[in-house]
């Protein structure tokens, strides 16, 4: 599976669910002894600690570990649960493929999990910790490789699309590839609040004009960009990409687009600021080559058929399959 389908797979199909079992086993059940069923779908039952794993994959790191209301872990439960739906029944999909997983498969996780924690006794405890017994432990290993097979077979290989089919496409919607005129652009921004005193927007293109000196005698465009402006570009030296009509401000665009290749326009005031620009190489208007368009353009449409087909499949797994939800709160 190349990269760019890898993280298709991760992104719209298994998204929280590809298990890293070593780090699974930090999830420790408050009340393992007796482990709450939380979901069941067909034959397959989901505890409690499991729905919280899928919770936990959904809050940002840095305010997980800062902690997270109650209020807020139970608006998670309706997505959450639905990642469980689709696991098991893509896991069910998948026994009725006929997938086996073999057993080397399982020994080798478990082997880096013992690893991991220093001992097999452990590894053992730990998993007793977690709400889970050993088997359920390896059942969730099968699951997942079983899984990531079916998904592969499914839905990943059925969604490539051939290069014929992409010189078709590219052929059949030619006003998706035109491309307008456009400039390259360099920009440096120097922020003025809008209520502030004249002094200060005069202090601003005092150094506006300072900087474009600088530029028009030869120091490097990038580096006064980056200890200079005041947006988010300056960490690329000021490179804003090329730009072409109606993506630029009106005064901006304007100065734009009757620069030269590495011309620095004077001074531009806008509600911002003050705007240092410098113009790069011009792209004329025309069609985007297919070499061009190619990557992109197969990342698109195999993310659009791999979701079809993945809707398709779920709402056919889902079919003669009871549900029950016996959770509703985190």
């Amino acid at each position: 599976m190349d990269k760019a389908f890898t993280n298709l797979v991760i992104k719209y199909c298994l998204p929280h669910y590809l298990i890293f079992l070593i780090m699974m086993m930090s999830a420790v059940q408050a009340n393992a002894s007796k482990p709450e069923v939380v979901l069941i779908v067909g034959e397959e039952h989901f505890l409690r600690f499991e729905l919280d794993e899928v919770i936990n994959s959904f809050v940002p790191s840095a305010v997980f570990h800062g902690g997270i209301t109650k209020e807020k872990r139970e608006k998670y439960i309706p997505r959450a649960l639905d990642v469980l739906i689709d696991r098991a029944l893509l896991y069910r999909g998948a026994q009725q493929s006929g997938i086996h997983v073999d057993a080397s498969e399982i020994d080798a996780v478990v082997g880096k999990n013992i690893k991991k924690f220093g001992s097999k006794e452990k590894f053992e405890a730990a998993v007793r910790d977690s709400g889970l017994t050993l088997e359920r432990f390896k059942h969730r290993i099968i699951q997942q490789n079983a899984i990531n097979q079916y998904v592969q077979a499914k839905l990943v290989d059925q969604s490539r699309y051939s290069e014929k089919e992409l010189r078709d496409y590219y052929d059949g919607h030619p006003q998706e590839f035109r491309q307008p005129e456009s400039v390259g652009l360099w920009h440096i921004t120097l922020k003025v609040k809008p209520n502030a005193p004249e002094s200060i927007w005069i202090e601003k293109k005092d150094l506006a004009n300072e900087i474009i000196k600088r530029a028009k005698n030869g120091e490097d465009f990038a580096m006064l960009a980056s200890k200079y402006s005041d947006d988010d570009y300056r960490v690329k030296g000021g490179w804003i990409g090329y730009m072409h009509k109606g993506r630029l401000l009106p005064a901006l665009e304007e100065q734009a687009f009757i620069l030269k290749k590495g011309e620095v326009a004077e001074p531009i005031r806008s509600l911002q600021g003050y705007h240092v620009i410098k113009a790069g190489e011009r792209k004329q208007a025309g069609n985007i080559s297919f070499d061009e368009a190619s990557v992109g353009l197969r990342q698109r449409l195999e993310k659009m058929r791999f979701e079809k087909l993945r809707s398709e499949l779920l709402n056919k797994l889902r079919k003669g399959v009871e549900i029950k939800v016996l959770t509703g709160k985190a």
